[in-house]
């Protein structure tokens, strides 16, 4: 009896594991996306996300591109039997399904901002169901950034050379 129900807790930890695993890279994503594709331009966007479903140009002159995507609802269930097969106890742990519409506002055909609509959020986090359309655009934005700056030297570096005269000696004496 009790090696059945460690069994269980066992099965039950394996797939929170997993679950918990999953939950935290896909919210992940869809918060770098938002700040990451901001300055990509319309051929980085074609190149890591595709072509979009739908385009629409404001009045304003910026262009808005729509990807969209619908996901099914899939799970673990984790089943243990209990009394010696007696009785039986299920649990389900279910994502959810759902759909999303990411949208990125372009101006002078640069990314400047990225929203998501949709029944897009899950067990994982918010907005997670938007996860496969941005994740490529995630990846391509790190790949493409550019190295961080090394900081210049500074313009003048005073050097003390041994023919220079030596410092003040009560400078730096606590006697008077």
């Amino acid at each position: 009896m009790k090696r059945v129900l460690r069994r269980a807790a066992i099965g039950l930890l394996v797939a929170s594991a997993a679950t918990l695993n999953g939950c935290t890279t896909s919210e992940r994503t869809v918060i770098a996306a938002r700040s990451s594709i901001v300055g990509l331009s319309q051929a980085d966007i074609r190149m890591c996300a595709g072509f979009p479903q739908r385009t629409s140009r404001e009045s304003d002159g910026s262009e808005i591109w729509s990807y969209e995507t619908a996901v099914s609802s899939g799970g673990v269930t984790v089943n243990a039997p209990v009394l010696f097969g007696a009785a039986s106890t299920s649990v389900s742990m279910k994502p959810g399904g759902g759909n999303c519409r990411a949208q990125i506002r372009f101006v002078d055909g640069r990314a400047v901002r990225l929203t998501y609509a949709g029944d897009n959020d899950t067990s994982y986090g918010r907005n997670t169901v938007c996860a496969p359309i941005v994740a490529a655009c995630v990846d391509y934005a790190r790949e493409i950034a550019p190295a961080p700056a090394m900081s210049a030297a500074p313009a003048s570096i005073s050097v003390r050379t041994p023919d220079a005269a030596p410092p003040d000696p009560g400078r730096y004496s606590s006697s008077p």
